[in-house]
């Protein structure tokens, strides 16, 4: 959604950008020489015309980055049928107020890493099954 925003704001930017005709305008630079109204002048008219848009525009593509991160970061736990918290966990995170004793190291070692990390993998198509389609539970027999 944050990126229909994106490109249908920047459409409609786009658009007025055009009908005004402001790429084929010049203007008189502080030397009293003509200058092609270039992109630096187009994102200025554009920051005073429609500022709200513009700075909503900014925050929305700032959004859409953050979102895309999450989804490929959970993307990637879903192809290697790991939870954030064994993820966490793998790489010797410690809650040093629940462990005062507890030394990263004595969680993470590199030569095991490598079993930690995917124990629970089941292949590439086995995991995005188990994501898309999960077993369904046992039913009770009555009796």
């Amino acid at each position: 959604m944050a990126g229909d925003i994106v490109v249908l704001t920047g459409d409609m930017l786009l658009h007025a950008v055009l009908q005004s005709g402001l790429l084929r305008a010049s203007y008189i630079d502080k030397y009293g020489q003509q200058q092609q109204a270039g992109l630096l002048f187009v994102v200025q008219h554009l920051f005073l015309t429609f500022p709200r848009i513009v700075f909503m525009l900014g925050f929305v593509v700032f959004v859409f980055f953050l979102l895309a991160g999450y989804a490929l970061f959970h993307s990637y736990l879903a192809l290697v049928n790991q939870t954030s918290n064994e993820w966490y966990k793998i790489r010797g995170h410690v809650c040093q107020q629940c462990h005062p004793t507890a030394t990263p190291n004595h969680l993470h070692s590199p030569a095991g890493d490598h079993f930690k990390r995917y124990h629970y993998s089941r292949g590439l198509l086995r995991n995005l099954g188990e994501v898309f389609f999960p077993p369904q539970p046992a039913k009770k027999k009555d009796n």
